[in-house]
């Protein structure tokens, strides 16, 4: 049986990936980093944001920094990809599919597909 390692995120985004984007000296591959946000709700009906930090590379690095602007809904397959960091395990999601969905703040946004 073989294991499954894939998140499917729709979020906002926190920041703009085209911020953090730049090119690896060694093989000039695309990579960049931003933060999405997820609303819910507790048990008692309160608002609760939840924070995720995203890593993408090459193709799909330069799609998100294209096409993502902060606050735009986006849809993200990707996968759970632990770092260690002071002792602590933090997951970041390694992105396979970044996709602009259509939302009210931004009529204009487009589908793309990594």
């Amino acid at each position: 049986m073989e294991l499954l390692n894939k998140v499917q995120l729709i979020a906002r985004l926190g920041s703009s990936p085209k911020d953090n984007l730049k090119y690896s000296e060694r093989n000039g591959e695309a990579m960049t980093y931003f933060s999405v946000a997820i609303n819910r709700h507790d048990s008692e009906g309160k608002p609760i944001t939840d924070w995720f930090n995203i890593s993408a590379y090459g193709k799909i690095a330069e799609i998100a920094a294209n096409f993502g602007q902060k606050g735009q809904l986006v849809y993200i397959e990707a996968k759970l990809q632990p770092t260690n960091n002071s002792c602590s395990i933090i997951m970041n999601f390694q992105t396979g599919v970044f996709r602009v969905l259509p939302n009210s703040r931004n009529t204009n946004a487009g589908a793309q597909n990594g």
